[in-house]
């Protein structure tokens, strides 16, 4: 079967580059081309895959790939990468038939999810970033079509022009909130799907490295149960197909530093997830003492419950859990799971390190002044 290029398709290529949302139609176009079930449009991390956009039965397949573990399994990928695969390539050029039923992940995971007969191609990004358009149909249907390669591969260096234009809007995206953030006087930087620095502004900058360090890995808190939390939130989220939601923390005073309440917030839209090598702001917004609680704003900050709010102000007035189980006409086991959520989402151990972090909680206004 012969393909033509189809100059409305190229310009729909160049539609997605400003239009996050156009990739996910796109993508079903060029799937269609290949005579593909399955397509993504994904990034590649120093973990495994990242952020995707696919349609429904590749999202099927990413459920299982991440619940399995398979980014460090994952011999597609892993030679594709090896080998440069810079143009649409297929299984069979990675691959013998022999070789690639004989791997973990034919037997185990394409059987199963209806892959194997792949036809992707990698698009490098400024740096040394990477992203990939991945098709995918049963391993039985064999070999996409040679002429459906050479057409995707005539429509390549459109991609790559649209992936290159997608990655520096999403760039100046996250250069935009930084400047933002540099108004109201807050130090914050912007972080690729990894946890690495990509941009910081000067307030961010002079809490290194007493506050944070800048690893090749990825930003290390100083404090280690910030870092902790740090870290297991970008494991989790890594994994999610979508409904990123971020985390606040705190984080310790550190030689002479203040407290710092820390929001690590996702920058979202569909395909810019995928070509921004900023996709979290993380924000330090300093704490010190108001004289007066804010319990919404506590609320806020941590993502508490109304009943885990009521809980943390017991402990602020000085009450023990048996007078507050008193007090909310509760039992006593009910308001030590409480205080127990309220401990794991503040990433404190010790009820009196709660105290001293949410009475010193306090935000500031759009000047940078202190409030409340």
């Amino acid at each position: 079967m012969t393909f033509s290029v189809d100059e409305s398709l190229i310009d729909r290529i160049h539609e997605a580059s400003f239009i996050p949302e156009r990739w996910l139609p796109l993508l079903e176009e060029l799937m269609a081309i290949a005579g593909c079930s399955q397509v993504a449009l994904l990034q590649y991390q120093q973990l495994g895959i990242g952020r995707f956009v696919a349609n429904e039965p590749a999202r099927a397949t990413f459920e299982v790939y991440y619940k399995e573990g398979w980014a460090s399994r994952d011999v597609v990928s892993a030679r594709a990468i090896q080998q440069r695969a810079f143009h649409f390539t297929t299984t069979w050029d990675l691959f013998t038939a022999e070789e690639f039923e004989q791997t973990e992940f034919y037997q185990q995971l394409a059987l199963r999810c209806g892959i194997g007969s792949c036809c992707g191609a990698l698009i490098p990004l400024p740096d040394n970033e990477l992203t990939g358009i991945l098709m995918h149909r049963p391993w039985r249907e064999g070999p996409v079509d040679a002429s459906a390669v050479a057409t995707l591969n005539a429509l390549r260096p459109h991609l790559a022009r649209a992936a290159l234009t997608a990655a520096r809007l999403a760039l100046e995206q996250a250069r935009a909130a930084l400047d933002t953030l540099t108004r109201l006087r807050l130090p914050a930087c912007a972080l690729n799907g990894d946890g690495r620095l990509r941009l910081g502004n000067a307030l961010f900058e002079a809490l290194v490295p007493e506050v944070v360090k800048d690893r090749a890995q990825r930003l290390v808190f100083s404090a280690p149960e910030a870092d902790r939390l740090f870290a297991e939130t970008l494991e989790r989220e890594r994994k999610l197909t979508s409904g990123r939601t971020g985390l606040t923390f705190p984080v310790r005073s550190t030689d002479g530093q203040p407290p710092y309440a820390a929001h690590l917030v996702p920058i979202c839209g569909d395909g810019r997830d995928v070509f921004a090598s900023a996709q979290w702001l993380l924000i330090a917004v300093p704490v010190a003492p108001s004289g007066q609680v804010n319990f919404s704003l506590i609320e806020s900050l941590f993502d508490f419950t109304a009943a885990e709010t009521a809980v943390a102000g017991g402990l602020l007035a000085g009450k023990t859990v048996a007078q507050i189980a008193v007090d909310r006409q509760a039992s006593v086991q009910t308001v030590r799971s409480q205080l127990k959520a309220v401990m794991g989402k503040t990433g404190t151990n010790r009820q009196a390190d709660l105290v001293r972090l949410l009475s010193n909680t306090q935000v500031f206004g759009g000047k940078g002044e202190p409030f409340g």
